[in-house]
């Protein structure tokens, strides 16, 4: 390994905030529904869509516009990435929220059908309480919420 190889290594990886800085730098923060496609994305930070590093370097990119604009830039296959609009971002997450429920129905599944004869006192009590906080969630999360009035902020 050469000695500028090593200088460029951070805890076992090259840093990413330099092609992060250079992503805002070349592309600004996106407004709603702009594309930037992986082949430009590629040309400025210098490496190919099929690598890796690629896929680093963009999922802290992505982070940060998120974190710092408030801007969920969703992947669009064999394209790039565009920034999502409001109506999109709401689809985006009520479709993740079905998916999780689902997940949940099939892990509370699992729990229910363990057998009991082989476990201990401390894994009963644990598929007990997971099952029940399972199922908990899963209906918290599929009932109908109730209107609440938000409460008025009365600090002087």
């Amino acid at each position: 390994m050469s000695e500028e190889t090593k200088s460029n290594l951070f805890f076992g990886g090259i840093p990413t905030a330099p092609d992060v800085d250079a992503l805002i730098q070349e592309f600004e923060v996106p407004k709603v529904g702009t594309l930037i496609s992986y082949s430009n994305v590629s040309k400025v930070i210098g490496v190919l869509k099929d690598k890796s590093r690629f896929k680093t370097v963009t999922g802290v990119w992505r982070k940060h516009l998120y974190a710092e604009y408030n801007i969920y830039m969703k992947a669009i296959m064999n394209e790039g990435f565009m920034a999502m609009s409001p109506s999109e971002r709401i689809t985006f997450g009520s479709k993740g929220m079905k998916r999780n429920v689902k997940g949940m129905n099939k892990i509370i599944d699992i729990l229910v059908s363990t057998s009991k004869n082989d476990l201990s006192k401390d894994e009963l009590l644990a598929q007990d309480h997971w099952t029940l906080q399972g199922k908990k969630s899963v209906m918290a999360l599929i009932t109908a919420p109730k209107h609440l009035e938000v409460p008025e902020n009365n600090i002087e």
